[in-house]
């Protein structure tokens, strides 16, 4: 495999550019749309998602709890997680289950919750998931 190294990365026209490192250490890694309301069968699924980047399978490890498995790892937990989640007719809140250091986050997935504004635990027909790292 070859390596190309340069500073900056230009549009073809030449009128506009970004440095390498916004790239490399600023563009999303990971990413998913998916309809926590399917049957999740078998489970991990794929068939709930609707697009990805990244994203091998889902895991729905119960009510508004899923487990989001990377298609290549990141090099670590240190990322950032966001999120959200609607349906037809019910507000709902986003909330990631528990910070790093209880496991929720590694290397090669994460597991975020989905709730009502009660909160109640509660499946979305539109879900999404970004991952900054």
């Amino acid at each position: 495999m070859s390596t190309v190294q340069v500073n900056t990365i230009a549009n073809a026209a030449g009128t506009s550019s970004v440095p390498v490192d916004t790239v490399i250490s600023g563009s999303c890694k990971a990413w998913v749309n998916f309809n926590a309301t399917n049957a999740f069968s078998p489970n991990p699924s794929t068939s709930a998602i609707k697009a990805s980047f990244n994203v091998s399978s889902i895991l729905k490890n119960g009510t508004g709890d899923y487990t989001i498995n990377f298609t290549n790892s990141l090099a670590d937990a240190n990322y950032c997680v966001i999120g959200s989640a609607s349906r037809d007719s019910a507000a709902t809140t986003w909330r990631v289950l528990s910070p790093v250091n209880d496991g929720f986050l590694t290397g090669s997935s994460c597991r975020v919750s989905t709730a009502t504004t009660t909160p109640t635990a509660f499946d979305n027909t539109n879900t999404s998931v970004a991952v900054f790292r």
